[in-house]
């Protein structure tokens, strides 16, 4: 039975017997779907851009699809399924073993990819689209070079160059997304992209050896971040500058609407962002619940006692895990937020009946 979704495979494999169980399912759900041997492959990636590749990764012994795997991986991501006869002597670099859409299935059943390619099929396509956004934005970034080009100044190294050219990049994508309305859950960054620096507003979970971490948390094992992420940055030769992070406390999600149960209020609340000294996190599944941070509950911790990885779990220990981090300008709102709760001064009482009645008038 055909389906909406219409998704390009190539299968690159010399063998077009071992992969007709493929083939035949890719054509009875209405897919587009070629096969190639690996002399072609690379004209075929560049002329036809599929969404997903299927590759034998070895050709009687010898490792023909390892280049083509490596093309692909720098010169044009997509999706990868290594299927191939000789799956386990096969080993991958770590980057490609650690990305979820490089499957690898062994020759000899057919159906462990039909149903890879059924359960991604949306995301395939989502990927197709989002690549091609990329090479617009690319022309758009390029736009600017030579306004650099004229404002260039002696210590305008290559890293600035590029860091620029990103801001225009990043840039293209929020205007060409300005009206799309985020589910409540897209405010987070989930895995989180620094792979060993903190930032403001990262969720830490209160964790040990035995914490199953297969199940979220009670709201009381969660923590918002509060110092700034410059405080935190720790890539490369640049250390973090700080020995400890402050944080806020989380609690139940019921703690936000204090008492309300008006769907008008708890909406209105919900569009401010803050009320009172509470702010609200929504559920993340597998991540963490619904969560309610109280801007004056704060706690330090130590930064040694942080781990990015939960593999980092020693016994008898216990850390605070980075659970995910909270996205630009949701971030800034509760940055801002915190701020108003806590420097804000105090002033005495006055009477401004007097004073309201100068200014009407």
């Amino acid at each position: 039975m055909k389906n909406d979704i219409k998704i390009k495979v190539l299968i690159i494999d010399d063998d077009e017997t071992s992969i007709k169980g493929i083939r035949d399912h890719c054509e009875d759900a209405g897919w587009e779907c070629k096969v190639t041997d690996f002399d072609k492959s690379y004209k075929q990636i560049m002329q036809w851009n599929p969404d997903v590749v299927v590759l034998d990764l070895c050709e009687a012994g010898v490792d023909a699809g390892t280049p083509v795997l490596d093309s692909i991986w720098i010169n044009g991501y997509r999706p990868i399924v290594i299927f191939s006869g000789n799956i386990d002597s096969i080993t991958l670099k770590e980057e490609y073993n650690a990305n979820e859409l490089i499957q690898k299935y062994p020759k000899g059943d057919e159906q462990p990819v039909n149903d890879f390619l059924d359960e991604y099929k949306e995301f395939f396509c989502v990927l197709s689209e989002y690549r091609d956004e990329l090479g617009k934005s690319l022309i758009q970034a390029f736009d600017g070079v030579k306004s650099i080009k004229e404002n260039k100044e002696s210590d305008l190294n290559n890293d600035i160059i590029k860091y620029l050219l990103a801001k225009r990049t990043v840039n293209y994508f929020d205007l060409e997304r300005k009206d799309v309305t985020l589910p409540p859950w897209g405010m987070y960054l989930h895995p989180p992209i620094l792979n060993n620096s903190l930032s403001a507003c990262d969720i830490l979970r209160k964790v040990s050896s035995d914490t199953d971490l297969s199940k979220i948390g009670n709201p009381d094992e969660y923590l918002l971040v509060l110092t700034p992420s410059c405080d935190l940055f720790n890539e490369g030769k640049r250390e973090a500058k700080v020995q400890e992070v402050l944080c806020a406390k989380c609690f139940e999600k019921k703690v936000f609407t204090d008492g309300t149960n008006k769907i008008d209020k708890i909406k209105k609340v919900l569009h401010d962002g803050i009320n009172k000294q509470w702010v609200p996190l929504p559920a993340y599944k597998n991540v963490c619940p619904a969560l309610t941070v109280d801007m004056k509950k704060l706690e330090i911790i130590s930064l040694n006692k942080v781990i990015m990885n939960k593999a980092n779990i020693e016994d008898d220990n216990t850390y605070y895990l980075r659970m995910c981090s909270i996205d630009s300008p949701f971030r800034e709102q509760i940055i801002w937020n915190y701020m108003q709760t806590s420097c804000r001064p105090g002033v005495p009482d006055r009477n401004v009946d007097n004073w309201a009645v100068d200014i009407k008038n």
